[in-house]
């Protein structure tokens, strides 16, 4: 089994007894990496591509390094200490030739080097945002040499900044060393560090490094459930968690539901009770806690679990008795969701006119989100329920950058996100949806609650709903993510209707085996 070498500073480097919690993220790599997989961690504190080499660090590296075996490369911090000599290296110049150096000896013996960008500092800009420029222009600087020499590159500077993105100003300190006055014995006079990691931000920063060798075809072999020789499934222990929304699934009664669904061996749904079974819901006010039991119960001896209770409302109704309404009818179901089983409530915003205007589309629509939304969490933190919050277009909450706002002015852990990328696809913006797909992803990430698998067409310049595996959504990314980001989270086929679901199921299966 190949044997994986660091070659690094102190974001990476062991720590001795006296230096904890200071933590490396080398330290925390095993548990990342299949089994057999050894590391050597010989990235050492303070030193840049420069001084490694000087000081024969690589050299050391190379006398016990066999063909096959994998040399990971990152600096970059210390790169662009200008005020010495004896580190500094020009980003556009000897920078980028002794990366070149790293890599030739690393080939040069049968081996594979990796390029792994530096991790960011936790610095933010005044608009809260991640500074660009946390490690200056190393990071693109190493961009440029992996694709001018073929060479693979895990992109941690910006996984990190999404990282650091996620949890904001305050949420990112504590995984870097901040320590007060007298709270370790080994800093007795605190420490403000804003670049060397405390123990869980190594761990965290280690699980970037996993996600991102998981996502790189070429060193797929060093991660749990390696792929076979066909290539596919290369993590066949973490299988798609599907499920379906209910009230796809036709059905005349309660029992007859629950025997379909266990057909297509689901094992989590989305329910929402008035739609499914109208008749014992006439509306959404007249729920019970005895109907929420009754449903609830049955699910659970089937084996199934509501994963998200529905309650389709408009929280940004113009006429003040509706949308007063509206908020009653889902504090109901936040107070019934333990009675149901579930923990988990959702909805999408609706609108402020009746169907399509672009009234949804001002300032003034997506604080009314706000507004109703500070009140629905509210009552969901006294229940200890979470809200699921799903952006659509059309609607006042139309796109990523708007829910992560929203995120943001709600700062609730109360307050999660439906992801339905289908929802944020527009006749204009249909053909860039990748990138569309990527922001979404990075910008919410461990926000994300639940993921919807929606398919669309665009049909006379609009856009359509069709059954999953029959349109234009690019599902390889969105698997990708549920597979090696978020292995386990659920995802809830919805707009598949009976009839095209064992095709739907099949597609996405065999594209998730595949990516």
């Amino acid at each position: 089994m190949p044997t994986i070498f660091i070659a690094g500073d102190s974001t990476a480097a062991r720590k001795a007894a006296d230096r904890k919690p200071e933590t490396g993220w080398g330290e925390h790599l095993p548990k990342e990496l299949a089994p057999g997989i050894a590391v050597d961690n010989r990235a050492i504190n303070g030193r840049s591509t420069k001084s490694f080499i000087v000081e024969g660090r690589l050299d050391d590296i190379l006398r016990d390094f066999r063909s096959g075996d994998y040399l990971f490369i990152q600096f970059g911090h210390n790169d662009e200490k200008i005020e010495d000599p004896l580190r500094y290296t020009d980003p556009d110049r000897d920078y980028r030739s002794n990366l070149r150096l790293f890599i030739e000896a690393a080939r040069s013996r049968g081996g594979f080097p990796v390029l792994l960008t530096s991790v960011s500092r936790r610095r933010f800009t005044a608009d809260g945002e991640p500074d660009p420029l946390a490690v200056g222009p190393y990071p693109q600087a190493m961009r440029e040499v992996a694709e001018a020499t073929g060479t693979p590159l895990l992109d941690i500077f910006a996984a990190s900044q999404e990282l650091y993105r996620s949890l904001g100003t305050e949420g990112s300190r504590r995984l870097l060393l901040h320590l007060a006055p007298g709270e370790h014995p080994n800093y007795p006079e605190g420490v403000t560090d804003d670049t060397h990691f405390s123990e869980e931000g190594a761990v965290r920063i280690a699980e970037l490094v996993g996600a991102a060798i998981a996502g790189c075809p070429a060193l797929a072999a060093l991660v749990p459930g390696a792929g076979t020789e066909s290539g596919l499934n290369l993590r066949p222990g973490i299988p798609l968690n599907l499920g379906v929304r209910a009230h796809d699934i036709r059905h005349q009664s309660l029992p007859e539901l629950v025997r379909k669904l266990q057909a297509y061996r689901f094992n989590h749904i989305q329910f929402a009770a008035r739609k499914s079974f109208p008749d014992s819901v006439p509306a959404l006010s007249s729920l019970s806690p005895g109907a929420a039991a009754y449903f609830g119960e049955a699910f659970r001896q089937a084996g199934i679990r509501i994963a998200v209770l529905g309650c389709y409302v408009n929280i940004v109704a113009t006429d003040p008795a509706a949308r007063e309404q509206a908020l009653q009818d889902f504090a109901v179901h936040l107070r019934l969701a333990r009675d149901f089983g579930a923990t988990f409530v959702g909805t999408e915003t609706g609108s402020v006119g009746q169907g399509y205007t672009t009234d949804n589309f001002t300032e003034d629509a997506f604080l009314k989100v706000v507004d109703s939304v500070r009140r629905m969490v509210t009552e969901a933190e006294r229940f200890g329920v979470t809200v699921g919050i799903e952006a659509g277009q059309n609607h006042p909450l139309h796109s990523a950058p708007l829910a992560k706002r929203l995120l943001e002015l709600v700062p609730s852990n109360n307050l999660q996100i439906i992801l339905d990328c289908a929802n944020l696809m527009s006749p204009d913006n249909y053909l860039r949806q990748e990138e569309v797909i990527q922001e979404a992803l990075e910008l919410l990430d461990n926000r994300i609650a639940l993921i919807h698998l929606k398919d669309f067409d665009v049909r006379d310049g609009q856009i359509v709903i069709v059954p999953v595996g029959q349109g234009r959504l690019q599902f390889a990314p969105i698997l990708r993510y549920m597979k090696y980001r978020r292995p386990h989270i659920q995802g809830i086929l919805e707009s598949t209707t009976e009839e095209h679901l064992p095709g739907s199921i099949d597609y996405l299966q065999r594209l998730y085996d595949e990516v």
